[in-house]
Protein backbone atom coordinates (compact mmCIF):
# COMPACT_ATOMS: atom_id res chain seq x y z
CA UNK A 1 0.00 0.00 0.00
CA UNK A 2 1.44 3.19 -1.14
CA UNK A 3 1.81 6.00 1.52
CA UNK A 4 3.73 8.40 0.07
CA UNK A 5 5.93 11.60 0.91
CA UNK A 6 7.09 13.95 -2.03
CA UNK A 7 10.18 15.24 -2.23
CA UNK A 8 10.99 18.80 -3.76
CA UNK A 9 14.62 20.35 -4.56
CA UNK A 10 13.75 22.52 -7.51
CA UNK A 11 11.52 25.25 -8.80
CA UNK A 12 7.79 24.55 -10.37
CA UNK A 13 9.06 25.84 -13.66
CA UNK A 14 11.76 23.05 -13.82
CA UNK A 15 8.80 20.37 -13.98
CA UNK A 16 10.37 17.96 -12.05
CA UNK A 17 8.85 16.17 -8.82
CA UNK A 18 11.13 13.18 -6.90
CA UNK A 19 10.04 11.03 -4.32
CA UNK A 20 11.26 8.95 -1.31
CA UNK A 21 10.16 5.32 -1.11
CA UNK A 22 10.07 3.53 2.33
CA UNK A 23 7.96 0.18 3.14
CA UNK A 24 6.78 0.35 6.84
CA UNK A 25 4.28 -1.00 8.46
CA UNK A 26 1.32 0.31 10.69
CA UNK A 27 -1.90 -0.24 12.76
CA UNK A 28 -5.00 0.94 11.93
CA UNK A 29 -6.35 2.12 15.32
CA UNK A 30 -5.84 5.18 17.74
CA UNK A 31 -7.62 6.04 21.02
CA UNK A 32 -5.09 9.41 21.43
CA UNK A 33 -6.35 12.97 21.90
CA UNK A 34 -5.56 16.73 20.60
CA UNK A 35 -5.09 19.27 22.47
CA UNK A 36 -6.02 17.66 25.56
CA UNK A 37 -9.74 17.36 23.87
CA UNK A 38 -11.47 13.75 23.05
CA UNK A 39 -11.35 12.90 19.77
CA UNK A 40 -14.40 12.24 17.96
CA UNK A 41 -15.51 10.94 14.60
CA UNK A 42 -16.60 12.90 11.98
CA UNK A 43 -19.53 11.56 10.81
CA UNK A 44 -21.44 8.58 13.00
CA UNK A 45 -23.47 7.08 10.11
CA UNK A 46 -21.18 3.88 9.18
CA UNK A 47 -23.75 1.93 10.31
CA UNK A 48 -24.20 0.79 6.60
CA UNK A 49 -20.12 -0.35 6.23
CA UNK A 50 -18.64 -2.59 7.85
CA UNK A 51 -16.19 -1.22 10.85
CA UNK A 52 -14.50 -4.09 11.54
CA UNK A 53 -10.20 -3.87 12.32
CA UNK A 54 -8.62 -3.25 9.33
CA UNK A 55 -4.95 -5.18 8.43
CA UNK A 56 -1.72 -4.30 8.85
CA UNK A 57 -1.08 -2.79 5.44
CA UNK A 58 2.45 -1.69 4.02
CA UNK A 59 2.86 2.36 2.92
CA UNK A 60 5.71 3.14 -0.02
CA UNK A 61 6.87 6.47 -0.42
CA UNK A 62 8.50 6.91 -4.11
CA UNK A 63 11.95 7.62 -4.44
CA UNK A 64 13.48 9.20 -7.40
CA UNK A 65 15.28 6.81 -10.50
CA UNK A 66 17.79 7.86 -12.65
CA UNK A 67 15.39 7.26 -15.44
CA UNK A 68 12.19 8.74 -14.26
CA UNK A 69 11.60 11.53 -11.61
CA UNK A 70 8.39 12.90 -10.26
CA UNK A 71 8.10 16.38 -9.23
CA UNK A 72 9.72 18.05 -6.35
CA UNK A 73 9.27 21.15 -4.92
CA UNK A 74 11.55 23.38 -3.84
CA UNK A 75 9.90 27.19 -2.95
CA UNK A 76 11.89 30.29 -2.85
CA UNK A 77 9.73 33.30 -3.22
CA UNK A 78 5.80 33.61 -4.79
CA UNK A 79 2.58 31.97 -5.54
CA UNK A 80 1.72 28.94 -6.22
CA UNK A 81 3.21 25.41 -5.16
CA UNK A 82 3.19 22.90 -7.80
CA UNK A 83 3.68 18.72 -7.03
CA UNK A 84 2.66 15.38 -5.55
CA UNK A 85 3.82 12.36 -3.86
CA UNK A 86 2.21 9.30 -1.95
CA UNK A 87 3.04 10.70 1.33
CA UNK A 88 4.73 13.34 -0.67
CA UNK A 89 6.12 16.45 0.92
CA UNK A 90 6.09 19.05 -1.74
CA UNK A 91 8.62 21.89 -1.19
CA UNK A 92 7.34 25.15 -2.28
CA UNK A 93 7.20 27.01 -5.66
CA UNK A 94 8.41 30.20 -7.06
CA UNK A 95 4.94 30.59 -8.39
CA UNK A 96 3.28 30.84 -4.62
CA UNK A 97 5.58 33.11 -2.97
CA UNK A 98 5.27 36.42 -1.72
CA UNK A 99 5.84 39.29 -5.19
CA UNK A 100 7.51 41.36 -3.12
CA UNK A 101 11.64 40.65 -3.23
CA UNK A 102 12.87 40.45 0.37
CA UNK A 103 14.85 43.93 1.53
CA UNK A 104 18.36 43.60 1.55
CA UNK A 105 18.30 43.44 4.68
CA UNK A 106 15.44 40.86 5.30
CA UNK A 107 14.78 37.23 5.03
CA UNK A 108 16.35 35.51 1.97
CA UNK A 109 18.07 32.39 0.72
CA UNK A 110 21.55 33.22 2.09
CA UNK A 111 20.44 33.41 6.05
CA UNK A 112 20.56 30.09 8.25
CA UNK A 113 17.74 28.69 10.40
CA UNK A 114 19.13 30.78 13.47
CA UNK A 115 19.20 33.89 11.45
CA UNK A 116 15.62 33.43 10.83
CA UNK A 117 14.97 32.21 14.20
CA UNK A 118 16.29 35.60 15.47
CA UNK A 119 14.27 37.65 12.96
CA UNK A 120 10.96 35.60 13.50
CA UNK A 121 11.43 36.52 17.66
CA UNK A 122 12.04 40.12 16.77
CA UNK A 123 9.20 40.68 14.67
CA UNK A 124 6.29 38.52 16.41
CA UNK A 125 3.45 41.06 15.93
CA UNK A 126 4.16 42.33 12.06
CA UNK A 127 2.32 39.83 9.66
CA UNK A 128 4.07 41.08 6.60
CA UNK A 129 7.91 40.41 7.82
CA UNK A 130 6.68 36.85 9.31
CA UNK A 131 5.39 35.68 5.75
CA UNK A 132 8.82 36.41 4.42
CA UNK A 133 10.37 34.85 7.17
CA UNK A 134 8.51 31.71 7.25
CA UNK A 135 8.73 31.42 3.56
CA UNK A 136 12.80 31.65 3.95
CA UNK A 137 12.22 29.25 6.39
CA UNK A 138 10.84 27.11 4.68
CA UNK A 139 13.34 26.41 2.10
CA UNK A 140 16.02 26.17 4.58
CA UNK A 141 14.61 23.12 6.64
CA UNK A 142 13.74 21.22 3.42
CA UNK A 143 17.84 20.72 2.83
CA UNK A 144 18.58 18.59 5.34
CA UNK A 145 16.66 16.84 8.06
CA UNK A 146 19.15 17.32 10.82
CA UNK A 147 18.08 21.07 10.36
CA UNK A 148 14.29 20.50 10.52
CA UNK A 149 14.46 18.99 13.38
CA UNK A 150 17.27 21.65 14.91
CA UNK A 151 14.79 24.30 14.13
CA UNK A 152 11.52 22.84 15.64
CA UNK A 153 13.20 21.14 18.36
CA UNK A 154 16.06 23.40 19.11
CA UNK A 155 14.90 26.93 18.03
CA UNK A 156 11.31 26.16 18.88
CA UNK A 157 9.59 27.49 15.38
CA UNK A 158 6.82 24.67 15.11
CA UNK A 159 5.01 26.83 17.84
CA UNK A 160 6.17 30.39 16.68
CA UNK A 161 5.27 29.33 13.44
CA UNK A 162 1.62 28.03 14.51
CA UNK A 163 1.44 30.62 16.79
CA UNK A 164 1.68 33.58 13.86
CA UNK A 165 -0.72 31.19 12.08
CA UNK A 166 -3.78 31.57 15.16
CA UNK A 167 -2.56 35.28 15.94
CA UNK A 168 -3.20 36.30 12.60
CA UNK A 169 -5.79 34.40 11.45
CA UNK A 170 -7.18 36.35 8.59
CA UNK A 171 -4.00 37.25 6.93
CA UNK A 172 -3.53 35.13 3.58
CA UNK A 173 -0.30 35.59 2.88
CA UNK A 174 0.94 34.68 6.23
CA UNK A 175 -1.39 31.67 6.13
CA UNK A 176 -0.14 30.52 2.99
CA UNK A 177 3.62 31.00 3.85
CA UNK A 178 2.91 29.62 7.37
CA UNK A 179 1.42 26.21 5.85
CA UNK A 180 4.27 26.43 3.88
CA UNK A 181 7.31 26.04 6.57
CA UNK A 182 4.87 23.92 8.70
CA UNK A 183 4.90 21.09 5.12
CA UNK A 184 8.55 21.68 5.29
CA UNK A 185 9.35 21.22 9.22
CA UNK A 186 7.03 18.14 8.87
CA UNK A 187 8.87 16.28 5.86
CA UNK A 188 11.04 13.57 7.10
CA UNK A 189 11.06 15.23 10.60
CA UNK A 190 8.86 12.98 12.65
CA UNK A 191 9.64 14.58 15.74
CA UNK A 192 8.53 17.91 14.17
CA UNK A 193 5.33 16.57 12.62
CA UNK A 194 4.34 15.27 16.55
CA UNK A 195 4.71 18.44 18.35
CA UNK A 196 2.83 20.04 15.22
CA UNK A 197 -0.21 18.09 15.36
CA UNK A 198 -0.54 16.44 18.88
CA UNK A 199 1.12 18.82 20.93
CA UNK A 200 -0.06 22.42 19.64
CA UNK A 201 -3.07 21.47 17.35
CA UNK A 202 -1.77 21.74 14.10
CA UNK A 203 -4.28 19.44 12.77
CA UNK A 204 -6.83 21.91 13.73
CA UNK A 205 -5.53 24.35 13.01
CA UNK A 206 -5.09 23.67 9.41
CA UNK A 207 -8.60 22.67 9.26
CA UNK A 208 -9.49 26.18 10.27
CA UNK A 209 -7.34 27.53 7.44
CA UNK A 210 -8.87 25.54 4.81
CA UNK A 211 -12.41 26.68 6.09
CA UNK A 212 -11.12 30.61 6.23
CA UNK A 213 -9.57 30.91 3.11
CA UNK A 214 -11.72 28.40 1.19
CA UNK A 215 -11.95 31.10 -1.42
CA UNK A 216 -7.86 30.84 -1.52
CA UNK A 217 -6.66 27.87 -3.60
CA UNK A 218 -2.88 28.76 -3.36
CA UNK A 219 -3.50 28.66 0.34
CA UNK A 220 -5.56 25.84 0.51
CA UNK A 221 -2.98 23.68 -1.81
CA UNK A 222 -0.73 24.75 1.06
CA UNK A 223 -2.54 23.80 3.93
CA UNK A 224 -3.60 20.24 2.52
CA UNK A 225 0.24 19.83 1.50
CA UNK A 226 1.11 20.44 5.11
CA UNK A 227 -1.38 17.34 6.12
CA UNK A 228 -0.25 15.04 3.41
CA UNK A 229 3.52 15.62 5.13
CA UNK A 230 2.14 15.31 8.87
CA UNK A 231 0.09 11.68 7.64
CA UNK A 232 3.11 10.37 6.60
CA UNK A 233 3.82 6.99 8.87
CA UNK A 234 1.82 8.32 11.82
CA UNK A 235 -1.64 6.99 12.33
CA UNK A 236 -2.25 8.94 15.02
CA UNK A 237 -2.27 11.78 13.50
CA UNK A 238 -4.13 10.22 10.60
CA UNK A 239 -6.87 9.77 13.25
CA UNK A 240 -6.88 13.50 13.96
CA UNK A 241 -7.01 14.23 10.17
CA UNK A 242 -10.23 11.92 9.88
CA UNK A 243 -11.65 13.61 13.44
CA UNK A 244 -11.05 16.97 12.29
CA UNK A 245 -13.31 16.58 9.52
CA UNK A 246 -10.18 16.88 7.20
CA UNK A 247 -11.53 14.14 4.64
CA UNK A 248 -14.93 16.02 4.16
CA UNK A 249 -12.88 19.55 3.34
CA UNK A 250 -10.43 17.29 1.32
CA UNK A 251 -13.47 15.84 -1.33
CA UNK A 252 -15.06 19.15 -1.29
CA UNK A 253 -11.70 20.89 -1.88
CA UNK A 254 -11.25 18.68 -4.70
CA UNK A 255 -14.77 18.90 -6.46
CA UNK A 256 -14.58 22.97 -6.09
CA UNK A 257 -11.28 23.36 -7.95
CA UNK A 258 -11.20 19.97 -10.31
CA UNK A 259 -8.86 22.00 -12.79
CA UNK A 260 -6.62 23.27 -9.78
CA UNK A 261 -3.85 20.81 -10.40
CA UNK A 262 -1.55 21.60 -7.45
CA UNK A 263 -5.05 21.00 -5.04
CA UNK A 264 -6.00 17.97 -6.76
CA UNK A 265 -2.43 16.60 -6.36
CA UNK A 266 -2.13 16.98 -2.63
CA UNK A 267 -5.49 15.96 -1.63
CA UNK A 268 -5.24 12.76 -3.75
CA UNK A 269 -2.04 12.24 -1.85
CA UNK A 270 -3.18 13.36 1.46
CA UNK A 271 -6.36 11.03 1.20
CA UNK A 272 -3.47 7.96 -0.18
CA UNK A 273 -2.06 8.39 2.89
CA UNK A 274 -4.59 8.43 5.85
CA UNK A 275 -6.81 5.45 2.98
CA UNK A 276 -3.65 3.26 3.74
CA UNK A 277 -3.84 2.55 7.17
CA UNK A 278 -7.09 3.96 8.70
CA UNK A 279 -10.49 1.78 7.65
CA UNK A 280 -13.08 4.47 8.89
CA UNK A 281 -11.61 6.79 6.81
CA UNK A 282 -11.68 4.64 3.83
CA UNK A 283 -15.45 4.08 4.88
CA UNK A 284 -15.61 7.92 5.33
CA UNK A 285 -13.90 8.43 1.93
CA UNK A 286 -16.92 5.98 -0.07
CA UNK A 287 -19.54 7.74 1.88
CA UNK A 288 -19.02 11.34 1.12
CA UNK A 289 -19.03 9.90 -2.19
CA UNK A 290 -14.99 10.41 -2.87
CA UNK A 291 -14.59 7.36 -5.16
CA UNK A 292 -17.36 8.81 -7.26
CA UNK A 293 -15.65 11.82 -7.72
CA UNK A 294 -12.12 10.38 -8.09
CA UNK A 295 -12.81 8.35 -10.34
CA UNK A 296 -14.98 10.78 -12.22
CA UNK A 297 -11.97 13.26 -12.26
CA UNK A 298 -9.64 10.74 -13.95
CA UNK A 299 -11.21 10.49 -16.79
CA UNK A 300 -10.14 14.52 -17.00
CA UNK A 301 -7.00 14.58 -15.74
CA UNK A 302 -3.86 13.96 -17.66
CA UNK A 303 -1.12 14.59 -14.80
CA UNK A 304 0.76 11.35 -13.89
CA UNK A 305 1.05 11.68 -10.70
CA UNK A 306 -2.08 13.28 -9.64
CA UNK A 307 -3.70 10.02 -11.81
CA UNK A 308 -1.44 7.98 -9.41
CA UNK A 309 -2.27 9.43 -6.23
CA UNK A 310 -6.22 8.86 -7.04
CA UNK A 311 -5.27 5.53 -8.43
CA UNK A 312 -3.41 5.12 -4.97
CA UNK A 313 -6.79 5.93 -2.91
CA UNK A 314 -9.24 3.77 -4.79
CA UNK A 315 -6.03 0.72 -4.28
CA UNK A 316 -6.39 0.94 -0.58
CA UNK A 317 -10.21 1.04 -0.42
CA UNK A 318 -10.28 -1.32 -2.84
CA UNK A 319 -9.07 -3.37 0.17
CA UNK A 320 -12.85 -3.54 1.67
CA UNK A 321 -15.52 -5.16 0.15
CA UNK A 322 -17.64 -2.20 -0.11
CA UNK A 323 -14.85 -0.48 -1.77
CA UNK A 324 -14.67 -2.51 -4.08
CA UNK A 325 -18.18 -3.08 -4.71
CA UNK A 326 -18.18 1.51 -5.29
CA UNK A 327 -15.51 0.91 -7.50
CA UNK A 328 -17.38 -1.63 -9.42
CA UNK A 329 -20.31 0.66 -9.35
CA UNK A 330 -19.24 3.43 -11.12
CA UNK A 331 -17.13 1.63 -13.56
CA UNK A 332 -13.92 2.55 -12.24
CA UNK A 333 -12.21 -1.12 -13.32
CA UNK A 334 -12.63 0.17 -17.12
CA UNK A 335 -11.74 3.39 -15.79
CA UNK A 336 -7.82 2.26 -14.73
CA UNK A 337 -7.57 -0.04 -17.21
CA UNK A 338 -7.98 2.78 -20.07
CA UNK A 339 -5.47 4.87 -18.18
CA UNK A 340 -3.30 1.57 -18.21
CA UNK A 341 -3.18 0.66 -21.84
CA UNK A 342 -1.38 4.39 -22.66
CA UNK A 343 0.60 5.10 -19.49
CA UNK A 344 2.45 1.42 -20.06
CA UNK A 345 6.07 2.55 -19.49
CA UNK A 346 5.24 4.51 -16.39
CA UNK A 347 6.94 2.17 -13.66
CA UNK A 348 5.05 3.97 -10.82
CA UNK A 349 1.65 4.15 -12.41
CA UNK A 350 1.84 0.77 -13.44
CA UNK A 351 2.56 -0.52 -10.01
CA UNK A 352 -0.28 1.31 -8.65
CA UNK A 353 -2.62 0.40 -11.26
CA UNK A 354 -1.58 -3.65 -10.69
CA UNK A 355 -2.03 -3.28 -7.27
CA UNK A 356 -5.41 -2.16 -7.68
CA UNK A 357 -6.33 -4.80 -10.30
CA UNK A 358 -5.27 -7.39 -7.97
CA UNK A 359 -7.34 -6.64 -5.08
CA UNK A 360 -10.80 -6.04 -8.24
CA UNK A 361 -9.92 -9.42 -9.90
CA UNK A 362 -11.51 -11.15 -7.10
CA UNK A 363 -14.80 -10.00 -7.96
CA UNK A 364 -15.95 -11.86 -11.27
CA UNK A 365 -17.67 -8.44 -12.36
CA UNK A 366 -14.18 -6.68 -12.34
CA UNK A 367 -12.48 -9.43 -14.23
CA UNK A 368 -15.49 -9.56 -16.51
CA UNK A 369 -14.39 -5.56 -17.43
CA UNK A 370 -11.02 -6.76 -17.46
CA UNK A 371 -11.51 -9.15 -19.99
CA UNK A 372 -13.98 -6.91 -22.17
CA UNK A 373 -11.90 -3.94 -22.41
CA UNK A 374 -9.87 -4.33 -25.74
CA UNK A 375 -6.54 -5.23 -25.57
CA UNK A 376 -6.72 -4.85 -22.05
CA UNK A 377 -5.52 -9.09 -21.46
CA UNK A 378 -2.72 -8.34 -24.62
CA UNK A 379 -1.20 -5.60 -22.43
CA UNK A 380 -0.62 -6.78 -19.07
CA UNK A 381 0.69 -9.48 -20.77
CA UNK A 382 2.72 -6.52 -22.49
CA UNK A 383 3.61 -5.09 -19.82
CA UNK A 384 5.27 -8.12 -17.47
CA UNK A 385 7.69 -8.57 -20.70
CA UNK A 386 8.71 -4.49 -20.92
CA UNK A 387 8.77 -4.57 -16.92
CA UNK A 388 11.02 -7.60 -16.41
CA UNK A 389 12.87 -6.69 -13.63
CA UNK A 390 10.42 -4.78 -11.55
CA UNK A 391 9.28 -6.95 -8.68
CA UNK A 392 6.34 -5.58 -7.80
CA UNK A 393 4.85 -5.59 -11.35
CA UNK A 394 5.74 -9.18 -11.98
CA UNK A 395 4.18 -10.09 -8.65
CA UNK A 396 1.02 -8.08 -9.35
CA UNK A 397 1.03 -8.16 -12.93
CA UNK A 398 1.15 -12.44 -12.55
CA UNK A 399 -1.40 -12.62 -9.43
CA UNK A 400 -4.50 -10.76 -12.29
CA UNK A 401 -3.23 -13.24 -15.17
CA UNK A 402 -3.45 -15.71 -12.81
CA UNK A 403 -6.90 -15.21 -11.94
CA UNK A 404 -7.78 -14.78 -15.02
CA UNK A 405 -7.18 -18.18 -16.60
CA UNK A 406 -9.57 -19.40 -14.54
CA UNK A 407 -11.60 -18.49 -17.47
CA UNK A 408 -10.67 -21.64 -19.76
CA UNK A 409 -11.49 -18.99 -22.70
CA UNK A 410 -9.30 -16.32 -21.28
CA UNK A 411 -6.55 -18.61 -20.46
CA UNK A 412 -6.57 -20.13 -24.20
CA UNK A 413 -5.94 -15.96 -24.77
CA UNK A 414 -3.36 -15.60 -22.72
CA UNK A 415 -1.29 -18.78 -23.85
CA UNK A 416 -1.80 -17.47 -27.35
CA UNK A 417 0.24 -14.63 -26.51
CA UNK A 418 3.22 -16.35 -25.39
CA UNK A 419 2.32 -16.14 -21.83
CA UNK A 420 3.64 -19.73 -20.61
CA UNK A 421 7.38 -18.68 -22.35
CA UNK A 422 7.20 -15.49 -19.53
CA UNK A 423 6.04 -17.47 -17.01
CA UNK A 424 9.24 -19.73 -16.92
CA UNK A 425 11.05 -16.81 -17.83
CA UNK A 426 9.49 -14.90 -14.73
CA UNK A 427 10.42 -17.81 -12.36
CA UNK A 428 13.74 -18.13 -14.08
CA UNK A 429 14.86 -14.40 -13.69
CA UNK A 430 13.11 -14.43 -9.87
CA UNK A 431 15.92 -16.99 -8.62
CA UNK A 432 18.99 -15.00 -10.61
CA UNK A 433 17.64 -11.99 -8.91
CA UNK A 434 17.10 -13.25 -5.38
CA UNK A 435 15.63 -9.45 -4.41
CA UNK A 436 12.72 -9.67 -6.74
CA UNK A 437 9.86 -11.05 -5.17
CA UNK A 438 8.50 -12.61 -8.09
CA UNK A 439 8.89 -16.02 -6.96
CA UNK A 440 5.73 -16.24 -5.80
CA UNK A 441 3.74 -14.56 -8.86
CA UNK A 442 5.36 -16.85 -10.65
CA UNK A 443 4.15 -20.06 -9.21
CA UNK A 444 0.90 -18.86 -9.01
CA UNK A 445 0.68 -17.65 -13.12
CA UNK A 446 2.57 -21.25 -14.31
CA UNK A 447 0.45 -23.01 -11.79
CA UNK A 448 -2.88 -21.77 -12.28
CA UNK A 449 -2.28 -21.45 -16.53
CA UNK A 450 -0.98 -25.26 -16.30
CA UNK A 451 -4.12 -26.19 -14.42
CA UNK A 452 -6.77 -24.42 -16.08
CA UNK A 453 -5.31 -24.60 -19.69
CA UNK A 454 -6.20 -27.60 -22.09
CA UNK A 455 -4.55 -30.96 -22.52
CA UNK A 456 -2.56 -29.90 -25.62
CA UNK A 457 -1.03 -26.62 -23.83
CA UNK A 458 -0.48 -28.82 -20.82
CA UNK A 459 1.84 -31.22 -23.33
CA UNK A 460 3.36 -28.26 -24.23
CA UNK A 461 4.11 -27.17 -20.74
CA UNK A 462 5.50 -30.97 -19.80
CA UNK A 463 7.56 -30.80 -23.35
CA UNK A 464 9.17 -27.28 -22.70
CA UNK A 465 9.93 -28.77 -19.23
CA UNK A 466 7.91 -26.34 -17.15
CA UNK A 467 7.05 -28.67 -14.62
CA UNK A 468 11.01 -29.72 -14.82
CA UNK A 469 12.16 -26.12 -14.01
CA UNK A 470 9.83 -25.30 -11.36
CA UNK A 471 11.22 -28.56 -9.31
CA UNK A 472 14.53 -27.70 -9.88
CA UNK A 473 14.40 -23.57 -9.52
CA UNK A 474 12.90 -25.21 -5.52
CA UNK A 475 15.34 -27.51 -5.33
CA UNK A 476 18.54 -25.22 -5.76
CA UNK A 477 16.75 -22.77 -3.94
CA UNK A 478 16.21 -24.45 -0.72
CA UNK A 479 19.87 -26.16 -0.99
CA UNK A 480 21.06 -22.48 -1.26
CA UNK A 481 19.75 -20.28 1.28
CA UNK A 482 16.30 -21.44 2.76
CA UNK A 483 16.24 -17.84 4.03
CA UNK A 484 15.59 -16.32 0.51
CA UNK A 485 12.06 -17.73 0.10
CA UNK A 486 9.35 -17.33 2.55
CA UNK A 487 7.85 -20.67 3.08
CA UNK A 488 4.46 -19.40 1.64
CA UNK A 489 5.84 -18.45 -1.38
CA UNK A 490 7.42 -22.01 -1.31
CA UNK A 491 4.68 -24.06 -0.46
CA UNK A 492 2.38 -21.83 -2.69
CA UNK A 493 4.43 -22.48 -5.33
CA UNK A 494 3.99 -26.77 -4.55
CA UNK A 495 0.56 -26.73 -4.01
CA UNK A 496 0.32 -25.29 -8.06
CA UNK A 497 2.50 -27.61 -9.32
CA UNK A 498 0.68 -30.48 -7.87
CA UNK A 499 -2.71 -28.83 -8.79
CA UNK A 500 -1.04 -28.58 -12.58
CA UNK A 501 0.35 -31.80 -12.89
CA UNK A 502 -2.43 -34.04 -10.95
CA UNK A 503 -4.92 -33.55 -13.89
CA UNK A 504 -2.46 -35.47 -16.64
CA UNK A 505 0.13 -37.77 -16.38
CA UNK A 506 3.42 -37.38 -14.88
CA UNK A 507 6.36 -39.49 -14.41
CA UNK A 508 6.51 -41.26 -10.70
CA UNK A 509 10.20 -39.38 -10.20
CA UNK A 510 8.56 -36.39 -10.45
CA UNK A 511 5.87 -37.20 -7.56
CA UNK A 512 9.20 -38.37 -5.41
CA UNK A 513 10.70 -35.28 -6.19
CA UNK A 514 7.82 -33.11 -4.80
CA UNK A 515 6.91 -35.02 -1.79
CA UNK A 516 10.90 -34.46 -0.42
CA UNK A 517 10.30 -31.29 -1.36
CA UNK A 518 7.11 -31.26 1.05
CA UNK A 519 8.97 -32.88 3.49
CA UNK A 520 11.83 -30.32 3.15
CA UNK A 521 9.46 -27.44 3.30
CA UNK A 522 7.19 -28.37 6.23
CA UNK A 523 9.53 -30.69 8.35
CA UNK A 524 10.38 -27.24 10.54
CA UNK A 525 7.05 -26.19 10.96
CA UNK A 526 4.87 -27.59 13.91
CA UNK A 527 1.30 -28.75 13.92
CA UNK A 528 -0.06 -26.43 11.38
CA UNK A 529 3.29 -27.49 8.99
CA UNK A 530 2.55 -31.24 9.72
CA UNK A 531 -1.25 -30.98 8.76
CA UNK A 532 -0.34 -29.73 5.73
CA UNK A 533 1.97 -31.97 4.81
CA UNK A 534 -0.02 -34.52 5.57
CA UNK A 535 -3.07 -33.45 3.00
CA UNK A 536 -0.98 -32.78 0.59
CA UNK A 537 0.38 -36.24 0.81
CA UNK A 538 -2.86 -37.88 0.94
CA UNK A 539 -3.56 -35.81 -2.49
CA UNK A 540 -0.78 -37.38 -4.02
CA UNK A 541 -1.40 -40.82 -3.09
CA UNK A 542 -5.21 -40.15 -4.79
CA UNK A 543 -3.79 -39.42 -7.77
CA UNK A 544 -5.14 -41.99 -10.32
CA UNK A 545 -1.16 -42.59 -12.37
CA UNK A 546 0.09 -44.00 -8.93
Amino acid sequence: KLNCKMDDNEEDNAGEDGFNCVLVKNECTFDGKDDNEPTTALSSSTSSLSSSPCPQEQQVSLKPSSSHRVPTFFSPPQSSITSTSQMMTYPASSSWMVQDPPAPNGPNDEWDVDMVAEYVNAHLMDPKDLAKAFRVLGSIVRKSKKVSERAGQELNLCKLVVGALKRFRHDPDLAREGCWSLCSLAYEASSNSSDIAMKLGGVRLLAQVIQTFANHPKVMANAFWALLNLSYDNDHIKQLIDDRGCIRLAIAALDRYRENIDINRRVAWMLNNVASTLCHGKQEIVQLRGLELLIDLMREVTNSEVLEGMCGVLRHVSMEPFGRENIIEHDGVRVVVALLMVRMDNASFVQQVLGLLQNMVVHVEARAAIVSFSGAVRGIVDILQYHANDGEIQLNGGAILALLCEDPTVCQLVLSFGALELGMRMMETSFLNPELPSLESSAWFLGGMMHYCTDVWKEKAVSMGCVELILAEIERTLDASPSSTTPQSIRRLLFNVLDAISTFCVDLSVLERLRSLYTAVFISEEQTGLIVKKKAEARISTNSFL
